[in-house]
């Protein structure tokens, strides 16, 4: 989208965990699609690629989440060594779940960019309270940590791993397949 600079635009993105698109404020110049960029959120700041560069005709729309810039090699670089410290966060995480009696599974990680905050993402058959794990977590990294349920569909995309939007389990965007469906 092309931007003189001075007006906010609204840029659709999807950060790298998710398929939802998240509508973000702009106020540089020029942003394409396929970019990678640096959104700052709630949770800290995140890595997120632009998918829409036009807004929605939301009348009332705000965004809540800011395009900080578009992402250095740096950041990616980052990215990629924060990442892999969630795959051991969440093996420590399992493990303390484990060790309370805890009845849930752990299934992945985030750390901000900023390394301001963790997220984990679970699974649960039942309700589990989960809120002296969190402490716990929180006390052993010496930062906020979030725990946020997955739901079905989103764990099956967890296990499959393909990618798509649907996860149809092969990477063919649903088409045939009985395990999902990409508009269930």
């Amino acid at each position: 989208m092309k931007n003189n600079g001075t007006a906010p635009a609204v840029i659709g993105v999807t950060k790298s965990e998710g398929r939802r698109i998240l509508w973000c404020r702009w106020t540089g110049r020029n942003l394409e699609s396929g970019q990678t960029v640096v959104l700052k959120t709630l949770g800290g700041l995140e890595i997120a690629r632009v998918e829409k560069t036009e807004a929605p005709t939301f009348s009332e729309f705000i965004p809540n989440e800011e395009i900080l810039r578009v992402a250095t090699p740096e950041d990616l670089a980052v990215w990629a060594v924060q990442r892999a410290k969630g795959e051991a966060a969440c093996r420590v995480a399992q493990q303390a779940a484990d060790g309370m009696g805890i009845p849930l599974q752990m299934k992945k990680a985030f750390h901000s960019l900023d390394n301001s905050r963790i997220t984990f993402f679970f699974t649960v058959e039942w309700n589990a309270d989960a809120v002296e794990l969190s402490r716990k977590l929180a006390f052993h990294y010496g930062k906020p940590v979030e725990l946020r349920l997955m739901t079905p569909k989103k764990a099956l995309a967890q296990t499959f791993g393909c990618g798509c939007s649907g996860c149809c389990g092969n990477g063919s965007k649903g088409a045939g397949n009985s395990i999902c469906s990409p508009f269930s």
